[in-house]
């Protein structure tokens, strides 16, 4: 993942902080949504509700911060199933505050259980994926319905982008973005949710929506780029009237960002690519085998893992042997440059998930690198 450092610390009156819509969202928050008995369930299991809420505020401090409110009620008809989704787990990434979390399994004669606040543990650094909250409801059998919800406060997250669809079917689904009206979201639906629809009749705040009432679930298919076929959507801040009249987190952003991490060589750097260059690269060698040659040394020398912070320093890269996938990009392209070998450098979307969109101008699909030598096929990537 590429570094980006994102501060956006206003100067206001403390005035403009006031408690949250979402922050003491509970069970009756919204009305209850009746059942469709329509829809059978795939796979064992059917939601018959999904929702999520990101309401952006300004904290005390001035600072940007958001609620994150995700509420998930799932029918459970196989013992496979009940296995699956009896296990919950919150990632407690970027989270400021666990403000709240509620479960409970509502039997078919209508019995609900609930689930006690001791059974909810916390797993530190769950696979490298950071720390979890994790419960599992104890009672829950065939025919009932497992539902939760928790509530979080988290570092304000400007762009991302979520799927929907899944493999098995859902009901009642719903998405709400809320934020102070001096800021404008960009946010666009993918193959066949709904458009958000937008109301900004409060002066102070922006409230964007969009439900649907049934998405199929879909099964993958041998080959084919299953997730980018499913039903989601992705979001960017595009202005903050805040502090500038200036667009955000574009295209022109992303090309920076990427100058940055990059292109941006100290002398020290320039000097230990060319170094490397000298010992590993072929003086009368063809282009191709020049290329391969620097490619082949990375991947053999190199320990690639995404959980290795990201290092600007190239001489510790070559020290530690290590690097994220954007540290050893930049030592590919610096030893490139160093060779003075022609390439063209292409930073694109993932087109087994969220394939670039050109008519979003935003940095979500800018996560996948490509080096393109001109004097030869195919293009290296990584």
């Amino acid at each position: 993942m590429k570094k980006l450092i994102f501060l956006i610390l206003m100067a206001l009156p403390v005035a403009l902080f006031s408690q949250t819509e979402f922050e003491k969202y509970n069970w009756d928050t919204f009305p209850a949504v009746q059942n469709q008995d329509t829809v059978k369930s795939v796979n064992g299991a059917v939601v018959t509700l999904e929702r999520r809420i990101f309401e952006t505020y300004l904290n005390a401090e001035k600072f940007f911060e958001e609620i994150y409110v995700y509420h998930r009620k799932v029918k459970i008809d196989s013992h496979n199933a009940l296995a699956k989704y009896n296990k919950i787990y919150v990632s407690l990434e970027d989270v400021i505050e666990i403000l709240d979390i509620g479960a409970r399994f509502i039997a078919p004669n209508g019995k609900i259980t609930l689930l006690p606040k001791e059974s909810i543990k916390e797993i530190a650094n769950m696979d490298n994926e950071g720390d979890y909250k994790t419960f599992a409801i104890e009672g829950a059998e065939l025919g009932g319905q497992i539902e939760y919800y928790y509530v979080l406060r988290k570092k304000f997250e400007p762009h991302s982008g979520y799927f929907l669809q899944d493999k098995i079917p859902k009901s009642n689904v719903e998405i709400l973005f809320s934020y102070p009206s001096k800021l404008a979201f960009l946010i666009k639906s993918y193959n066949g949710f709904p458009a958000f629809k937008l109301n900004n009749d409060n002066k102070e705040k922006i409230v964007q929506r969009s439900s649907l009432a049934y998405i199929p679930a879909l099964e993958e298919e041998k080959y084919s780029n299953f997730k980018a076929g499913l039903m989601r959507f992705e979001f960017t801040l595009s202005y903050n009237y805040y502090n500038s009249s200036l667009r955000k987190y574009s295209w022109k952003t992303g090309c920076e960002n990427t100058y940055n991490n990059i292109y941006d060589l100290s002398k020290s750097d320039k000097n230990v690519a060319l170094s490397l260059v000298k010992q590993i690269v072929p003086e009368k060698g063809t282009v191709e085998q020049k290329v391969r040659a620097i490619e082949n040394w990375i991947k053999t020398n190199l320990s690639i893992k995404k959980e290795i912070a990201y290092q600007k320093d190239l001489s510790e890269i070559i020290k530690v042997k290590q690097a994220n996938r954007t540290s050893a990009v930049r030592l590919f392209v610096s030893v490139l440059l160093s060779g003075n070998i022609n390439f063209e450098f292409i930073e694109t979307g993932t087109n087994s998930s969220n394939p670039f969109d050109p008519d979003f101008n935003c940095i979500n699909f800018m996560n996948d690198y490509l080096i393109f030598i001109p004097e030869l096929e195919p293009v290296f990537g990584s």
